[in-house]
This record gives structure tokens, sequence and C-alpha cells, in this order.
């Protein structure tokens, strides 16, 4: 089926849980953000706070992934969803997933002082880094590797995956700006406008990304068999 057919599918689903978990998880790292870019310009050079402000989306961006990738890894293995398993997993293995995208946000974090490009290209190429070590714990490092091979395989789409993403979020800020300036001019309930709607589309990123994980993991590895059964056949053929 289609990742973005089966994403609705599951979304529609379990919307009650996912809108749990997206009201005490993802909104209140939505509004440490949105908190934190509206103070760094008091600190820091515009310069300054525009790889701040990228770098803070980015970490954002994958934070707000982890609940939803365990709980649809969760509804593929037992077929059923706990919110108290799928929070003590992250409270469990807390160290264990700060430490293994640590690297990572350090990457991003350099590359986006070389002009932002190279670090947003670093997080393109490994768009699926999230899926690929917590889908599988045990084998985090096989993982990762698979995220990085997929990301250099369909860096096209990738790009313009993280590219309507920024074009969607985008859109929604303008828009609740608007709102805000028109309906709740002054109004400190006003402020959480943004990261209320923001919210929101995260589950629907997180279980589309991952469907596509899967799916172009399965495509990988069909064709890494295909291409070592030709190799063998071939060397048969010499011999």
């Amino acid at each position: 089926m289609s990742p973005w057919r089966d994403s609705l599918d599951f979304v529609s689903r379990h919307f009650a849980l996912i809108s749990g978990v997206c009201f005490c998880f993802i909104l209140p790292i939505q509004i440490v953000y949105w908190l934190l870019v509206s103070m760094l310009p008091l600190f820091f050079s515009v310069r300054v706070v525009t790889i701040h402000s990228w770098f803070l989306f980015l970490m954002c961006l994958v934070l707000c992934q982890i609940p939803f990738i365990l709980m649809l890894k969760q509804a593929e293995k037992t077929g059923d969803i706990s919110i108290v398993q799928i929070l003590r997993t992250i409270v469990d293995r807390f160290w264990f997933i700060l430490f293994r995208f640590l690297p990572f946000f350090v990457l991003v974090y350099f590359g986006l002082h070389l002009f932002v490009v190279p670090g947003a290209l670093i997080f393109v190429v490994l768009l699926f880094l999230p899926q690929g070590i917590l889908l599988d714990l045990k084998n985090w490092r096989r993982g990762a590797r698979t995220a990085w091979d997929l990301g250099f395989k369909y860096l096209g789409k990738c790009l313009m995956i993280f590219v309507s993403v920024l074009g969607i979020l985008k859109l929604v800020q303008d828009g609740s700006a608007f709102l805000i300036t028109l309906y709740a001019q002054g109004h400190p309930i006003g402020l959480l406008l943004p990261p209320i709607l923001g919210t929101l589309l995260y589950p629907l990123y997180s279980v589309f990304i991952t469907y596509l994980y899967l799916n172009w993991k399965e495509d990988l590895r069909s064709s890494s068999s295909w291409q070592a059964e030709a190799k063998t056949s071939k060397e048969y053929v010499i011999r």
C-alpha cells in the first residue's frame, strides 16, 4: 500500500491516543521551541539567530518523532498500543537514545555554521535516522547504516520531503500569525496558537516517514539481494 494512505489510516485509527501524546509530549516541546526562538534576537546577532533557529527546528523535528515511531512499532508488533509502555521505553532508554542522536546533532550544528546548507544537507541525508535507531534498538548500528544508504539512494526524494515539510510549517506559521492579528491581538492565549497548530502536523509526518522508511528499506534489501545473486551468477558463468 501507499505510505501516505497507510499513515492516514494509522492516524485515524489511533486518533485519540495520538492526540493525547501530542498535547502531553509534543506541545511542551513546541512551546519551549517557540519561546527560545523568540528570545534569541535579544542576545545574538542576526546570523547567529538564523543558525540557532534552524538548529532548534531540526532538533525539534527529530525529537517530536520519537513517540510516534515507537507507537507504530508497537502497533505493528503486538497489534495494540500502550502509552505507558511507550513512556517507559522513552524513560528507560533516555540516555541510550540521547547519546545515539548526539553525534548527529553535533554534525548538523557545525554544518549549519558553514553557511547553513551543509547542515541541512546532513539532516536530509540522515532523514531516516530516527527510524533506523528506534525501530530496532538492539541493532541500531545497522539501522543507522540503512538510514544513511536510503538517504543517499533517495536523496532527491528526501530533499523534496524536507522542503515540503518546511513549506507546510511556514504556511502554518504565517496562517496562525494572521489569525492572531485578526482575532487575538494582544491576548496571551494567541501565543499558543502557532505551537498548537504545529503540534497537529508532527504525528502525520512521523508516521508517514516511518512507513516510507519501511517500504524503501524492503526495496533496498530486495535490490541488494538481486545484485548479490546477479554477481554470483556472473562469477559462475565466468568460471
